[in-house]
């Protein structure tokens, strides 16, 4: 779900179509977007452990697609940019487990 949002509210922020909610459906409709979305990202194997991994995973995911869909050469970016962020997240459970961990030391 935070990649389709973050999705949504990037492409509202910056439509290519038409400005307005339009747009967005059209950019989020439009290509691989919703089948990475669907499953790619959910992939057991190289999908991040933790929730908020998970969370983070999904957002940068999200971002990096309309990144790439704005200014690379190809309209696709989607497929592009689960591969750069699965290469990162095994970074993402690390970085999450540190903080969860050292909050639960922190209250107990």
């Amino acid at each position: 779900m935070s990649y389709l949002a973050t999705c949504l509210v990037l492409a509202l922020a910056f439509p290519r179509t038409e400005p307005g909610i339009g747009g967005a459906l059209v950019e989020l409709c439009s290509g691989y977007l919703l089948f990475c979305g669907v499953f790619l990202i959910n992939d057991l194997s190289t999908a991040p452990k933790y929730w908020v991994a998970r969370i983070l995973y999904g957002a940068c995911a999200g971002a990096l697609v309309i990144l790439l869909r704005h200014s690379g050469q190809f309209q696709e970016g989607a497929c592009f940019a689960v591969l750069i962020v699965n290469a990162f997240s095994s970074l993402f459970d690390r970085i999450c487990w540190y903080a969860v961990g050292f909050r639960r030391k922190v209250q107990e």
